[in-house]
């Protein structure tokens, strides 16, 4: 069904049906159980408001990451790779995030660039043909082509979690999912990861036979462990950027930097340390799991830390 939902209707502390519009026509549609899963600009929050429920709060991190995405016919004639990605250091000189080219169909290449601020070089197609041609040469190739449509702007001002877990009062028979409960710097490639993973979670909380006239508490709990570790990997770097990160404060923070640091500065130098990060990267280990012990040895002494300091730090990170 095609429309735009307006409201929820609630009965006996349960969400009983969904009200939306298809123009000037309003329809009303019993429901036995309701899924949000309408993205960024969800207006679940209001609708609860309206409901009388409560509203739930909403953490947000700027980020003000700025996306120029293009087309671009590709010639049948390139031998060479067919994707590619370029990344800028922290500290380059220009405000860069980085690039991505992908073939796609209609014989085309999909190219994208990204920037914080605000983002105005690259807008027009002679701009940001000339930003490519400073890239590598799968770049420089894909601009090559004839521009498809135009150069297309996206901004992402912030990060934002929508703390329904917090609640103390939730309908039953709802859950919400993806960037309707919490959407991230997409430069960090959270967003799709986290999506499948809250499916995954709805999967496990309705197979397991709970009482749908209650509220879906355990779904709200296992999807706050995902929200938590997208979270945490997505917006320390943002943090960090923008100066917003605190300092460690206590020990137990300084000695976790300490090892966190190790394993960052090991992941391009030894293959073992670099899966475990990139298994965080794509989501499919929990960050937790670089506080390892063994993984934090192994980075501290790739990285040539003398041992009697890692003798010291090891034995604090042990007991983290």
């Amino acid at each position: 069904m095609r429309g735009r939902v307006t409201e929820l209707r609630y009965a006996r502390g349960a969400v009983e049906s969904v009200r939306y519009a298809v123009g000037a026509d309003h329809i009303v549609v019993p429901a036995d159980f309701v899924v949000d899963a309408s993205g960024r600009g969800s207006r679940l929050a209001d609708w609860l408001e309206r409901g009388g429920w409560p509203r739930p709060e909403t953490e947000r991190l700027p980020a003000d990451i700025r996306y120029l995405s293009a087309r671009f016919t590709r010639s049948t004639d390139w031998d060479g790779p067919l994707s590619g990605i370029s990344r800028y250091s922290a500290h380059f000189p220009k405000d860069i995030g980085g690039a991505a080219v992908s073939p796609i169909e209609n014989q085309q290449w999909a190219v994208m660039l990204s920037s914080f601020g605000n983002g105005a070089e690259g807008r027009t197609s002679d701009e940001f043909v000339a930003r490519c041609r400073e890239l590598p040469p799968i770049f420089q190739e894909a601009v090559k082509g004839e521009l498809v449509g135009e150069v297309v702007p996206y901004r992402h001002p912030d990060s934002r979690w929508r703390h329904f877990e917090a609640l103390d009062r939730f309908p039953a028979r709802l859950a919400v999912v993806g960037d309707a409960v919490a959407s991230f710097n997409p430069l960090y490639g959270q967003g799709m990861s986290s999506a499948a993973l809250h499916a995954s979670c709805l999967s496990e909380y309705l197979c397991s036979g709970p009482d749908l006239d209650a509220p879906a508490r355990h779904f709200l709990k296992l999807e706050k462990v995902v929200v938590e570790a997208a979270w945490q990997t997505s917006t320390a770097g943002d943090a960090i950027r923008l100066g917003l990160a605190a300092p460690p404060d206590t020990q137990q923070e300084r000695r976790q930097a300490w090892a966190m640091r190790q394993v960052r500065e090991a992941a391009g130098r030894d293959e073992q340390v670099g899966t475990a990060l990139r298994a965080v990267g794509f989501m499919t280990a929990h960050p937790a799991s670089l506080m390892a012990p063994e993984l934090v040895l192994r980075a501290a002494r790739v990285n040539g830390v003398p041992e009697d300091q890692i003798r010291q730090e090891y034995t604090m990170t042990e007991r983290m």
